[in-house]
């Protein structure tokens, strides 16, 4: 049985760079939404949380 190495580039990093930036991206293009009711945050946060 002939084994293969997995792909370690790909997928997986780039959704973990993409949930990293995105709440960034998303706080910068509203800023004022958010410095109102941060608890708005929350649900973008929630990956990070997850990730750390």
């Amino acid at each position: 049985m002939k084994i293969y190495k997995p792909n370690k580039k790909g997928l997986i990093n780039y959704l973990l760079i993409g949930s990293v930036i995105l709440p960034m991206i998303i706080f910068f293009l509203d800023k004022n939404t958010f410095t109102e009711k941060p608890f708005i945050l929350l649900p973008l946060l929630s990956p990070l949380i997850l990730i750390f």
